[in-house]
C-alpha cells in the first residue's frame, strides 16, 4: 500500500482518490468507495454516505431502504420526519423532540380521560390553540365540568326580570329589570321586615314615604311620632324637666292647624311616694297672634305640679305656637304630651 501512498495514520471516512477510484478508511482497510451500491444484507461498523442528496419520496435520497428499517439507538434528524398517509401500519407510537409541526395528527387509541394523566394524549404544560375545538364528551377543568351551551341545552333566554343582551365581544350581560309590580305579582307575602329608608314627610295622603292609596289594615300595634287623619293630627313628645324655668313641651305650625286639645301626665318617678299629675288643656291661636288657654280637667292628688301656657313666635317661614310649663320645684319630672290639633 506504501506504493500507492496512501495518506498515514487515515480517520475512519477519510478518502483518497487513485486515478478514476475514490478509496475510503473504514478503520482497518482502505477499500474502493463506489458512488451507488445495492445490497441485499450489509453489515458494517459504520455507514457513511457522503452523499446531499434530499429525498422528496420513498425512491430519492441518499439513502433509500425498501423495507423497514430498524435502529437500535438514538435517530439524528436535520430535516422533516415526513409520513406516508398509503401505509399499513401503527405509527410511530412516541416522538421527543422540542418542536415539532405536524399538518394532521390522528390518535386512534379510544382511551378515555378521566384525569390529567390519562387519555389517548397527555400533555403535562399548557395547551396552546389558535383556532376551534371540537370536543365529543364532556370538557372539564380542575375536575368539574366546564359550563358550555350544551349546558344551556343550546339556548339561552330571558326569563322573568332578567334581560339578556348581547353586548358584543362574545359577552351577555345580564340585567335585572324587576319592579315591585312583578315581585309582588309572584307572591305578596313575606315574613321578612320591611324597612323603608326614604324620610320624605307626609303633609298630605299623597305624600311621605309610603303611600298607599286604599285602606290600611294592621292586626297589632301603630307606633308613630305623629299621626293625621283627614283634617286632625295625633302627635306626642316626652322629655325631663328639672328646673323651675319656663320649658317648651310642644310646638305646632300655626299655617296648618288652628286650635289643639292637649292630655298631659307629669311623673316624678316610680316609687309609691311618687308625685304625678294628668291635666286636658284647649288652645286657640288668633289671626292676630293671640293665643288663648284654658285648663279644664285637672287630677291633682299631691297638688299642682306645675303651670302652663302659651304663644306664638315666627321660625323663619313659619308661625309656631308653642306650649310652655313651669314646675313648681326642681325635682326632675318627667312631661308627656298628647296633641290632637285641628286644621285651619
Amino acid at each position: 500500500m506504501a506504493l500507492l501512498n496512501f495518506p498515514p495514520n487515515p480517520s475512519i471516512g477519510d478518502t483518497w482518490n487513485i486515478g478514476q477510484k475514490t478509496y475510503s478508511w473504514n478503520g482497518k482497510a482502505w477499500i474502493v468507495a463506489a458512488s451507488s451500491a445495492t445490497f441485499t444484507s450489509l453489515v458494517a461498523s459504520t455507514i457513511r454516505v457522503t452523499s446531499s442528496t434530499d429525498a422528496i419520496s420513498t425512491t430519492t435520497g441518499a439513502l433509500q431502504v425498501v423495507g423497514g428499517a430498524s435502529i437500535g439507538g438514538n435517530l439524528y434528524v436535520q430535516g422533516s420526519i415526513i409520513g406516508i398517509s398509503t401505509g399499513t401500519g401503527g405509527g410511530g407510537g412516541v416522538i421527543t423532540a422540542g418542536t415539532a409541526t405536524f399538518t394532521k395528527v390522528i390518535v386512534n387509541g379510544g382511551v378515555q380521560a378521566t384525569s390529567t394523566a390519562t387519555g389517548d394524549v397527555t400533555i403535562l404544560g399548557g395547551l396552546g390553540v389558535g383556532g376551534n375545538i371540537w370536543i365529543g364528551g364532556i370538557l372539564y377543568s380542575a375536575g368539574a365540568p366546564v359550563l358550555t351551551t350544551a349546558s344551556f341545552n343550546q339556548t339561552v333566554t330571558d326569563g322573568v326580570d332578567i334581560d339578556i343582551v348581547d353586548i358584543g365581544g362574545g359577552v351577555l350581560e345580564f340585567n335585572n329589570i324587576s319592579t315591585l309590580q312583578s315581585v309582588t305579582g309572584r307572591g305578596a307575602t313575606t315574613t321578612n321586615v320591611i324597612f323603608l329608608t326614604n324620610t320624605a314627610t307626609s303633609t298630605s295622603t299623597t305624600t311621605g314615604a309610603l303611600i298607599i292609596s286604599g285602606g290600611v289594615g294592621v292586626g297589632g300595634r301603630i307606633n308613630s311620632e305623629s299621626l293625621k287623619i283627614a283634617d286632625s293630627v295625633f302627635d306626642s313628645t316626652v322629655q325631663t324637666i328639672n328646673s323651675i324655668a319656663w320649658t317648651t313641651i310642644d310646638e305646632y305650625s300655626f299655617n296648618q292647624f288652628r286650635s289643639a286639645k292637649y292630655l298631659i301626665q307629669i311623673d316624678e318617678g316610680t316609687t309609691s311616694t311618687a308625685r304625678s299629675q294628668v291635666t286636658e288643656l284647649l288652645t286657640l291661636a288668633t289671626n292676630s297672634g293671640t293665643v288663648y288657654i284654658t285648663e279644664y280637667g285637672n287630677i291633682m292628688p299631691y297638688g299642682d305640679l306645675g303651670n302652663f301656657d302659651a304663644n306664638i313666635v315666627n321660625a323663619g317661614s313659619d308661625i309656631l305656637v308653642r306650649l310652655y310649663f313651669m314646675a313648681t320645684d326642681t325635682v326632675p319630672k318627667t312631661v308627656k304630651v298628647l296633641r290632637t290639633a285641628m286644621a285651619k
